[in-house]
């Protein structure tokens, strides 16, 4: 009776934890979802996508712009050296060594990959930074990106979210620091027994570092603030103790391109809403960006999705760049 009355304790800790701690931090990153979002990408993902019914979710370090990850990681380094949470966050508390080593931990165990949209479907920057020699901006219907019953997998064990990017690095501290100042505090006041404390303080630690990998993903420098953008995030749980073993066979396919210098690794997903009406790829809409041949690409495409049996509207670009 003993050990049921603990894990009962457990359980109510835990769905604390999750109400009190996680969720509010969470909450920050939700926003209004608009009708389209779009997905910038060269001809030849255009093609991939259109072909296969899917999008390729690229890993969050190897992303077109470097710095990207490295941004992230300095606002949660700073979070971490913090007056408010550096009192609390002694060398021996349960989440310190988890915490501090958060950077190898995420390298080796959780891997977070992630698919890029824009509200605006004809941005000058997107056209110069994907579609090189010509791109293309396909237009989603945003809601159905996601199934409607959050969260899905990718493969078996997978966390998947539509987030919109957030741009305050000030705002950005303060949500990392208030989140990560609660988890201290809420283990230290947890007052359960042996051996359910351990089992809460691995609950927190698995909470903790999904919640920070989540936020950290969409964080990004004020200098992209134009881009509006949102992310699709799928996180890999497989190391979770509840969701398999942590071997590579419990993951999400890992699948490896090139972009010409550097190998990138991704995954497939087809999680899409299927339960509103249309096809499984919810596509709306697709925009030819600026380039040399404006009719033979329109020629093409509307080959291509002749081909696909679908309906889309197609339109081209009105910024005047033909060359760069």
């Amino acid at each position: 009776m003993p050990a049921r009355n603990e894990s009962q304790g457990l359980d109510a800790w835990a769905s604390a934890f999750d109400r009190d701690v996680v969720s509010p931090a969470l909450a920050m990153l939700d926003a209004e979802i608009p009708p389209t979002l779009y997905h910038y990408t060269t001809v030849g993902g255009l093609v991939g996508i259109l072909q296969s019914d899917r999008l390729w979710l690229t890993h969050a370090r190897c992303l077109n712009d470097a710095s990207e990850w490295d941004y992230a990681l300095n606002v949660y380094r700073e979070a971490l050296r913090s007056p408010a949470l550096a009192g609390v966050l002694t060398k021996e508390h349960p989440l310190a060594t988890g915490l501090h080593g958060f950077d190898e931990f995420l390298g080796e165990k959780l891997t977070p990959f992630v698919a890029c949209f824009c509200e605006s479907g004809d941005l000058l920057s997107q056209w110069r930074a994907y579609g090189k020699g010509g791109g293309y901006a396909l237009g989603f219907e945003a809601q159905r990106l996601v199934p409607p019953n959050e969260p899905t997998s990718v493969g078996a064990t997978a966390l998947v979210r539509l987030r919109k990017v957030m741009y305050d690095k000030p705002l950005q501290l303060g949500v990392l620091t208030e989140f990560l100042t609660n988890a201290v505090n809420a283990i230290d006041r947890a007052g359960l027994p042996s051996p359910a404390i351990h089992g809460a303080h691995r609950h927190a630690l698995a909470r903790v570092v999904t919640t920070v990998t989540e936020l950290l993903v969409s964080f990004k420098s004020r200098a992209f603030l134009e881009e509006q953008e949102w992310r699709l995030i799928a996180l890999d749980l497989a190391w979770l103790p509840s969701a398999g073993t942590g071997n590579a066979a419990d993951r999400p396919d890992l699948l490896f391109r090139h972009d010409g210098r550097h190998v990138i690794p991704y995954s497939e997903y087809d999680g899409f809403d299927t339960t509103a009406p249309g096809s499984r790829l919810p596509l709306r809409e697709l925009q030819i960006g600026p380039g040399v041949y404006p009719s033979l690409a329109r020629y093409g495409i509307d080959a291509l999705i002749a081909e696909s049996g679908r309906a889309l509207a197609v339109t081209e670009s009105r910024i005047p760049l033909r060359r760069w």
